[in-house]
């Protein structure tokens, strides 16, 4: 009786350990060991950022002056490139223990409740485990913005989570995340915003964390009145999204609207019982993925995608 007791409290135990298994967003092949993204490189620039791929720029929201156009005005743009040099804890540019290469996040106009964000980047998640993220900026103190959806969502369709901001009398605790210039933002994911703005009620917090199939949007914003260069990212999910296929299209002939199994309503994927269900752009990285009945993929750009369901995979267009 005790054998079988202990057997079935070690079946227990494992079932637990890998209902808890987490998988890195990106191709592990392109992480260091401790799991993250760097963009020191632009072969892994062109693989993770832009449009249709993982990870996706936001200009700032305010215009200004274009300084090769007079009279006409732009949007501060936001970009990624390999060979920026960051800040080292003490303010130097390129110092030792700086990093180079970053995602460029456009200024903002100040860091108050009043004032408006820089440039940004977000991500469509299947779900998120943690969210991590190093930055560095040529001003000591670094404040961000982080909005979110339960769903994939366009980012003007998201809402605010959390913001480090100056403290207030309203908000005394308030503050930047740092004051050294570079700085290692861990667990993003933690921070959650109660959505039903009164107490008694039901809460309905907002928060980048989501289980297992738990589908998010993940809007990260600059709140620095210099650009913020985002050097690594380190994203945690429970579904594996991290691999990219090396021909996506192999063994998929038509651009197909509906199918017997797998059926598609504009940007809504539905498959008649339950399946991983997985989307791939021309590139071959996986851009959506869930397990259930249905995916939305409204917060996919327009474009041609593969669609993978079971055993089954249809070609679509959006």
């Amino acid at each position: 009786m005790k054998q079988i007791l202990l057997s079935g409290l070690v079946v227990a135990a494992s079932f637990s350990v890998n209902a808890q298994e987490t998988y890195n967003f990106f191709d592990p092949a392109d992480c260091d060991e401790n799991g993250w993204l760097w963009f020191d490189s632009a072969d892994k620039i062109a693989k993770y950022v832009g449009a249709g791929l993982k990870i996706q720029l936001i200009d700032a929201p305010y215009e200004i002056d274009d300084p090769d156009f007079p009279g006409e005005t732009i949007f501060p743009p936001s970009f990624a490139d390999a060979t920026i040099k960051g800040y080292n804890t003490k303010g130097e540019k390129g110092g030792e223990g700086s990093k180079t290469g970053a995602l460029e996040l456009a200024p903002a106009t100040g860091h108050g409740w009043f004032d408006v964000h820089g440039g940004g980047f977000y991500v469509h998640l299947p779900d998120c485990a943690s969210f991590d993220v190093v930055l560095s900026a040529s001003e000591a103190e670094i404040y961000t913005w982080i909005e979110g959806s339960k769903e994939y969502a366009d980012v003007k369709d998201c809402k605010y989570i959390w913001n480090e901001s100056e403290p207030s009398e309203w908000v005394p605790e308030d503050g930047p995340l740092t004051k050294e210039y570079y700085f290692e933002y861990l667990n993003v994911q933690d921070h959650k915003y109660d959505l039903t703005f009164g107490e008694g009620d039901v809460r309905d917090y907002l928060t980048f964390q989501g289980n297992k199939g738990e589908n998010r949007t993940a809007v990260f914003y600059n709140y620095v009145t210099a650009p913020l260069y985002v050097h690594g990212i380190r994203i945690k999910t429970y579904t594996d999204v991290s691999k990219v296929l090396e021909d996506p299209f192999a063994g998929v002939d038509d651009i197909i609207a509906d199918d017997a199994a797998v059926m598609v309503s504009g940007k809504v994927i539905s498959v008649d019982s339950p399946a991983e269900i997985s989307v791939y752009n021309i590139a071959g990285a996986k851009v959506a993925s869930t397990y259930g009945t249905s995916l939305d993929c409204n917060g996919l750009l327009n474009g041609i995608y593969v669609v993978r369901a079971g055993k089954k995979a249809i070609k679509v267009a959006f």
